[in-house]
């Protein structure tokens, strides 16, 4: 087991568990309460943009707006009898990302609520940035 670690960190625990600087103070830290912090609060903080349940429904999005774009280049906006291949999948990647964007929301609400929330609405502007050829020409 190691012992704390002594680190001059700019910070002091605050009482709801979350790093406040205060000062240049030493401070010591047990190694899980350092590791705590890297992950959730300091060094290894990552965008959460960056996060796979964030990108992947905009990525289903490009390429559910791939599809309809793809389908209005080759066939144009005639509607067929059947709705075909392309329609079928630009509904899979639209409800699919449902359960990703309920599982990212359950996921980072509660820690990051900011972040998670600018996630949310880019996540939602590009649904509807997929679903407005489809809307504007009727398919």
């Amino acid at each position: 087991m190691q012992g704390p670690i002594i680190l001059p960190l700019w910070s002091m625990m605050a009482p709801d568990g979350s790093l406040q600087p205060t000062g240049t103070a030493l401070r010591e830290l047990p190694v899980a309460e350092l590791k705590r912090w890297a992950r959730e609060e300091g060094c290894m903080n990552t965008n959460t943009f960056t996060r796979p349940s964030a990108l992947a429904p905009m990525v289903m999005s490009l390429a559910a707006l791939a599809i309809v774009l793809g389908r209005l280049v080759l066939v144009g906006t005639a509607r067929s009898p059947d709705e075909g291949v392309a329609a079928h999948l630009f509904q899979l990647f639209i409800v699919g990302q449902l359960p990703i964007v309920a599982f990212f929301a359950i996921r980072w609400l509660q820690r990051t609520p900011r972040r998670a929330l600018m996630v949310l609405a880019s996540q939602g502007l590009a649904v509807l940035v997929a679903c407005a050829p489809v809307f504007f020409f009727q398919l």
